[in-house]
């Protein structure tokens, strides 16, 4: 899925938790089956720091006032992104493009998978950060147990990814 991001629109949601959130329209799919229209962004600096903030009054408040009168299927995928530098913002005008995958034989592929998507940083100068992960909310990801998003400045640069 490629996500175009504007001006983060959810700046009363950051917090010492929540360091960068964004919700933003899907500009393409190349996944018949999934259908997703919208996509939430958001980083924290551990997993402990992503459930405080999923119990923070006003993460609660805006979930339970906007999201669940508009929204018909939530699917989430949560990685810690061990190795990554830079800034921990996206800057507006990016393109996120986020891969999920689902190997067959996880277990067998999965530290080759993960090396394989981690290199792709070094062969395409158009990424300017990559986060890449084993997903540790299994219960809400659709099955999915291997994520990725790929931030490129425009859509053009996306292109060459």
């Amino acid at each position: 899925m490629d996500i175009c991001l504007g001006k983060p629109p959810l700046p009363s949601l950051l917090s010492h938790h929540c360091l960068h959130i964004y919700a933003g329209p899907v500009a393409r799919c190349r996944s018949a089956s999934l259908t997703f229209t919208y996509l939430l962004h958001s980083r924290y600096i551990s997993k402990s720091d992503l459930a405080s903030y999923t119990d923070d009054p006003a993460h609660i408040s805006v979930v339970n006032n906007y999201v669940k009168s508009v929204v018909d299927d939530v699917m989430a995928v949560d990685w810690v992104a061990d190795g990554f530098s830079g800034s921990v913002a996206v800057p507006p005008g990016s393109l996120l493009r986020l891969t999920v995958m689902k190997p067959k034989e996880e277990e067998a592929w999965k530290g080759e998978i993960l090396g394989i998507v981690r290199g792709m940083k070094e062969k395409f100068d158009s990424i300017e950060q990559l986060t890449v992960g084993e997903n540790f909310s299994p219960g809400r990801s659709k099955g999915f147990s291997n994520a990725s998003i790929a931030v490129a400045k425009d859509l053009e640069s996306n292109a060459k990814i």
